[in-house]
């Protein structure tokens, strides 16, 4: 019960009044408005003068700040964010509502506080009921077994949840609390031996269909999909996701060399949390004729030095999209610490590679220095090394397909860096040619010849589990088969391209969970067209997240699955529209209506982004790689394309045309080939280059995604200390896998 009205004092803003106040976005949601309160929200009074009805609580007042605060400080606490800091969350999560019940006689009636329209109960009575429900949202909602609350978890009792998890308040019943008698189910003596094992086996049997039936309603299928999926899918310009792993471009590049031949462009980090800003055009005071600018905006973690910053997206890239060169390399494979050695080399936490945000963060210049930038970079790639060869699938349902009840379908899936949902339009490795070898499947002909340097893209339409793998991670995914096709060529008729019989992948032999024929019982559904592209599932499921060999003793290696996954359901039908193609291009259909391409989930090159970088870039950068020109004529396209406007530093847009410059007006073929390889590597983003040459290769199956991130940095840490405090016998730095 909630006494005195200062509690719903309106605060006039929605968060609290402090100066160091950070908040969070909910990541994900459970919630359903449909299960909010029934009763009446109008204050109606009976003959008696008593009230009964609920009122929802606005962000902006003294009741909703405080829960939102606590949250926040308990999230930020249990993910490790930095102290010194007030966390509080951003409204609530999606489908919730938060309601003061007022019931009981005027002028004073009972003020109970409830957070209402969750899946897993009608309402969260308190801030302790709902922490490790709320914690869970933002960690690991693809398992309900993992939440901790009291409604998840089926615990009896509130303080039995705060002992456990040692949360404040209660933590001992009252004396004189008696536990409820627990109801034992006797047997009528009448029965013979005979019916009692009946009975028994009776209510095995009930009690284990009870238990299918709760697991199964506690699975969204693509009929109730998760708003997370959905506000992803649908965000309006977004490029990114919460937990993926980015690159931040620094506006003040940090220069390793005297000659400034190497330098530092990016650091890595992970995105926490989003929103937009609204700016309005230049107008005079009371001019209502204005325009809004609306930029999304994203709060990332810089990995190895741990500070949180807020950052435009013009200024992220995929991971993707940037690796460092050689000479870099090459400088963080002889790095050597600057300080000297803690075991978490926490002596490199107050280096601020963005210092334009040193006074937001509270880090004097003084605390850090030049030196220290080398090996703190060194951190942050060893840690990313261990994070992008990570992967999972997510949220799993039951098919409504009556034929497939058994089988495991997702909603998601965590490759290396990103986050891939079904309806997602994904790059593929391979290229026309690998995928089918012969044209034996009946794709279109291309559009037009250099249609085949470009990537081919599918929609996903369902991702699912062989069954007859044991390991869990024979996974397939399916749907629409697209290319790039030039608008240009639309009108015009398609290409002719000549079988090849001796065509082969260059991805070695069949393992049969993709590659090998249907079984002889059964035929290739219809509907469905499936590659016999070989890729490997790369996952080794014996393996943990980091090494550490997870078979039982006496156990062999881990067999490779050499059976064919089950029929794909139907063709499914999806509200999600496709993004935008590239300026110039249109998206192609390759497949006949009705049919769809299986692959699997390592033919996956990683997420398509439309709109990385401006039209007139793409269309340079494309030309620069594509064509042999006199660099007379280099330079005239370059101001013919604009290049010699200026753009912000630190943004994606300046760090691309800084590559055409070179590549256009640097006599030094070194330097060339250098800007062209970066320049090949936002091209692929948006499928323009063919898949396979920028592309996530996750080797090893981790299931969950805040742990997966928190060991990569615990390992991360832990190989760089021992390297360096071996560097005296001979190791060296080895992060090999970031090459190319």
């Amino acid at each position: 019960m909630v006494s005195g009205a200062q509690s719903f004092k309106d605060t006039g803003q929605i968060g609290p009044k402090v100066s160091n106040g950070q908040m969070l976005e909910w990541l994900t949601s459970d919630g359903d408005k449909s299960r909010r309160p029934p009763v009446s929200f109008k204050k109606e009074v009976d003959s008696e003068g008593n009230v009964n009805y609920y009122r929802e609580v606005p962000d902006t007042e003294e009741a909703s700040v405080t829960w939102r605060r606590e949250i926040g400080t308990h999230i930020a606490k249990k993910l490790g964010y930095p102290s010194g800091k007030v966390y509080w969350m951003r409204g609530w999560p999606s489908g919730y509502g938060f309601y003061d019940h007022q019931k009981g006689k005027l002028p004073n009636p009972r003020h109970d506080l409830y957070l209402c329209g969750s899946a897993s109960t009608l309402r969260f009575r308190s801030k302790n009921e709902f922490l490790p429900h709320a914690l869970w949202l933002m960690t690991d909602p693809a398992s309900k077994q993992v939440c901790q609350c009291k409604y998840c978890s089926k615990t009896k009792s509130q303080v039995e949840v705060n002992q456990t998890l040692g949360l404040p308040g209660l933590r001992h019943a009252p004396e004189g609390h008696a536990k409820a008698p627990t109801k034992v189910k006797v047997l009528a003596p009448s029965m013979t031996h005979a019916s009692r094992r009946a009975a028994r086996e009776k209510m095995a049997r009930d009690k284990a269909e009870k238990d299918q039936a709760t697991k199964r309603t506690d699975q969204p299928g693509p009929a109730g999909a998760l708003p997370e999926r959905i506000r992803d899918l649908t965000a309006s310009g977004r490029a990114f996701r919460g937990l993926e792993l980015v690159w931040v471009a620094l506006k003040n590049p940090i220069y390793l060399k005297p000659d400034k031949s190497v330098a530092i462009d990016f650091w890595p980090a992970i995105v926490h949390s989003f929103s937009t800003k609204n700016t309005p055009s230049n107008h005079k005071p009371g001019d209502p004729n204005y325009t809004i600018q609306c930029q999304n905006m994203f709060t990332v973690r810089l990995l190895a030095v741990n500070h949180e910053i807020r950052v435009s997206e013009d200024r992220l890239l995929p991971q993707l999209g940037y690796g460092p060169d050689t000479a870099l390399l090459d400088m963080i494979r002889e790095c050597e610490p600057s300080r000297p050695l803690s075991l978490n080399l926490e002596e490199y936490m107050d280096f601020n590679p963005l210092p334009e945000y040193n006074k937001d963060l509270g880090i004097s210049p003084s605390q850090y220095t030049s030196q220290d930038a080398l090996p703190a970079f060194t951190l942050a790639l060893h840690i990313v090394a261990c994070l992008t060869p990570m992967w999972c699938v997510t949220h799993s349902y039951i098919n409504d397909d009556a034929k497939s009840k058994e089988e495991a379908y997702y909603q998601g899936i965590w490759w290396g860096s990103e986050r891939i949902w079904l309806d997602d339009l994904v790059r593929l490795r391979p290229s026309r040619e690998e995928v089918d070898p012969g044209n034996q499947l009946g794709l279109l002909p291309p559009s037009s010849p250099d249609a085949l340097n470009r990537a081919l893209l599918l929609r996903i339409t369902y991702i699912v589990a062989d069954p007859e793998d044991p390991s869990e991670t024979g996974i397939c995914v399916g749907g629409d088969l697209y290319e790039l096709a030039l608008e240009s060529e639309q009108s015009k008729p398609a290409s002719k391209i000549q079988p090849n019989a001796s065509s082969s992948s260059m991805f070695g032999p069949p393992t049969g969970l993709l590659g090998g024929p249907w079984p002889q019982s059964q035929s290739s559904p219809a509907g469905t067209v499936r590659s016999q592209l070989p890729f490997l599932n790369n996952a080794d499921p014996s393996r943990d997240t980091f090494g550490q060999d997870q078979r039982g003793h006496g156990q062999g290696p881990a067999a490779s699955s050499s059976k064919s996954v089950a029929l794909p359901p139907p063709v499914v039908e999806t509200v999600i529209p496709l993004p935008d193609p590239p300026a110039g291009y249109a998206f192609r259909r390759l497949l006949k209506p009705g049919n769809e391409m299986v692959v699997d989930v390592g033919a996956i090159a990683g997420r398509y982004y439309p709109s990385i970088l401006q039209m007139e870039t793409v269309d340079t950068a494309l030309r620069s790689i594509n064509e042999q020109s006199t660099q007379a004529t280099k330079r005239r396209r370059l101001m013919d394309s604009g290049q010699g406007q200026s753009h912000q530093l630190g943004t994606i847009e300046a760090y691309a045309r800084s590559r055409l410059s070179r590549r256009m007006n640097d006599d030094d073929e070194e330097v060339y080939e250098g800007a062209g390889r970066e320049l090949t590597s936002l091209l692929a983003l948006a499928g323009l280059i063919p898949g396979d040459g920028n592309s996530m290769q996750p080797e090893q199956w981790v299931k969950g995604r805040l742990a997966t991130i928190q060991g990569a940095e615990r390992n991360g840490r832990d190989v760089l200390y021992n390297q360096w405090k071996a560097k005296g016998e001979g190791a060296s730095s080895d992060i090999e896998m970031l090459e190319g």
